[in-house]
């Protein structure tokens, strides 16, 4: 077993004085409730409970392509290169600027080049009614809507912005 060592006095307060800057940081973010503070505070769409008569959100996004089918765009790396969590924790933003669902275009063009391009964009959420933890009623919301600027090339439209 190997020998124990004591700290010095300088060891220790070095260690201490970082415990405590991140201590404190970790509680101001705790007290802001803001993603931006993450990692140093919650990220809040980890960090609530659903309520058993709430309603639940689930977000997610369609395209139409320029064969006018529409179909689920596929979020992450895998997919457009944008998370399922980077939106909702923008939602509002997105909302307010459909602008930003050009990003997803983008990222389909440069992650899926063969695939038809996106046309129009849906910003969806379904939102599930309970009532003592039992689905009462699901209905489907568009929250947001965007024509795609120059679908074969939609990273064109970035630089004119």
């Amino acid at each position: 077993m190997p020998k124990s060592v004591m700290l010095s006095r300088r060891a220790l307060a070095w260690r201490v004085g970082v415990f405590g800057v991140l201590f404190a940081l970790t509680a101001l973010g705790s007290v802001a409730l803001t993603d931006p503070w993450w990692p140093i505070g919650p990220q809040k769409q980890y960090a609530t409970g659903i309520d058993v008569n709430g309603t639940i959100h689930s977000t997610y996004a369609v395209a139409k392509n320029e064969n006018g089918k529409k179909v689920r765009i596929p979020w992450g790396i895998h997919g457009v290169g944008i998370g399922r969590a980077e939106i909702e924790g923008q939602l509002q933003r997105f909302i307010d600027h459909p602008a930003l669902l050009q990003a997803l275009a983008i990222g389909h063009a440069r992650s899926m080049p063969g695939d038809s391009p996106y046309t129009t964009i849906f910003l969806m959420q379904t939102q599930t009614k309970l009532k003592n933890a039992v689905d009462q009623k699901t209905v489907t919301v568009v929250l947001a809507t965007w024509h795609v600027h120059d679908p074969e090339h939609p990273q064109n439209a970035e630089q004119r912005q």
